[in-house]
């Protein structure tokens, strides 16, 4: 393929959302990477199902991000890479970094050399302030305490 071949490879993201859409272009032939965005592809479950897809079928998996993400999905991004093998790339947890502030008291973001921060806890750590989440919210938000 021509474009394959002045490239050397075809990274999916916007055509890449739902399993439907990784069957589809491993089909035509033509998925040499996955972005899976844990926000765009259904959550955490079904970016894991993505990746383990694409680890089957020699397909390459970076993690990506949506532009202004939180420590809540940065979160979920490093749980993302503790249970998916060989990454190739990956972005986000920027943290403070693209946006003026976090919803968490806790920043989570990449250190030196892009290492993904060490959560210290079970599930998803973001220790969020729940006033600066009610200054984003429309309405009041709905907090569920597992």
């Amino acid at each position: 393929m021509e474009l394959r071949r002045r490239t050397g490879a075809i990274i999916h993201d916007e055509s890449l959302a739902l399993m439907e859409d990784a069957e589809r272009l491993h089909a035509l032939d033509i998925a040499d990477i996955f972005n899976v965005r844990i926000s765009k592809c259904g959550g955490v479950l079904a970016a894991l199902k993505l990746a383990a897809f694409a680890r089957q079928r020699g397909i390459q998996t970076q993690l990506g991000c949506m532009v202004g993400e939180t420590s809540i999905l940065s979160s979920a991004g490093v749980r993302f890479l503790e249970q998916t093998p060989g990454v190739t790339y990956c972005e986000g947890a920027y943290g403070k970094l693209l946006m003026g502030e976090d919803v968490s008291r806790r920043s989570v973001h990449f250190g030196l050399g892009g290492r993904p921060p060490r959560l210290r806890t079970a599930g998803l750590v973001a220790d969020v302030n729940p006033a600066l989440l009610r200054a984003h919210c429309i309405e009041e938000p709905i907090v569920v305490e597992l």
